[in-house]
């Protein structure tokens, strides 16, 4: 328990502060482009917490079968082909690289948005 409160208190210590927003896509660029560690570990996290919250929608066209370094390729690849969008929320971001490279055709919005 001890070891759980101290990482916990080490990530909330190294996570970068920012007006408005708690992470934004350059945040998780700079952590998805690295190839192990901490940050990768980061990265992952926060793609996997947004797509559990896409699924956790009645839509069809989100694959159950997807890795997460496939997810992992999407966001990053739609991160580095909008390079103008990094200063936004990264929960939106990677939501909709998601949708967009699986559920373009989907009438969804983040459940943060509504």
């Amino acid at each position: 328990m001890k070891r759980t409160v101290i990482f916990a208190a080490v990530l909330a210590a190294a996570a970068p502060a920012h007006a408005g927003t708690y992470y934004n896509g350059n945040d998780l660029y700079e952590e998805c482009s690295k190839d192990s560690g901490g940050g990768w570990a980061i990265c992952l996290g926060h793609i996997l917490g947004v797509y559990d919250s896409l699924l956790s929608k009645p839509i069809d066209c989100a694959p159950n079968a997807v890795r997460a370094k496939q997810l992992r390729d999407v966001v990053v690849q739609s991160l580095q082909a909008h390079p103008e969008k990094r200063h936004l929320v990264a929960s939106s971001l990677v939501f909709y690289a998601i949708k967009d490279a699986f559920c373009p055709r989907a009438d969804i919005v983040p459940p943060w948005e509504k």
